[in-house]
């Protein structure tokens, strides 16, 4: 039986990220996102386990805080041409690194991001299931 994933995409080490955004935003809101991740598809019908686990680097560009929802303005780089052509899909690459108690992760995507010093950060390709567990195998 195939899983029903939330959402497909890049996820990236929580305390990695958090690491590499202190320069720029050292505090987060209220409810920081546990899995921090650039959403390739939401509920996706398809999903291609075999792409679950590849290395996906992202280019920080901005970084943005409206008081309900704090994020991250990126650009997908990949050489996987499947991987790039999902990531041309995305119509605002983000990540969302936390909402306030009424913030939904879902309207980072709308931030005024300001520009930053680019940075690079390295995640893998998984998808992302009802109970939190992030899978990033296809035998998972």
């Amino acid at each position: 039986m195939r899983p029903d994933y939330i959402y497909i995409g890049c996820f990236f080490d929580f305390d990695e990220l958090q690491t590499a955004v202190a320069p720029i935003a050292p505090q987060r809101l209220e409810r920081p996102i546990p899995a921090p991740h650039v959403t390739f598809a939401y509920r996706p019908e398809r999903v291609d386990t075999r792409l679950f686990g590849r290395a996906v680097t992202v280019r920080v560009t901005g970084y943005g805080n409206d008081g309900r929802n704090e994020g991250l303005r990126v650009e997908v780089l990949t050489r996987d041409p499947i991987l790039r052509e999902l990531a041309l899909r995305i119509p605002a690459p983000h990540i969302t690194l936390s909402v306030s108690r009424t913030g939904r992760p879902v309207d980072t995507a709308g931030l005024s991001f300001s520009p930053v010093e680019p940075f690079l950060l390295t995640g893998r390709f998984g998808g992302y299931l009802p109970d939190g567990t992030v899978v990033f195998s296809s035998a998972e």
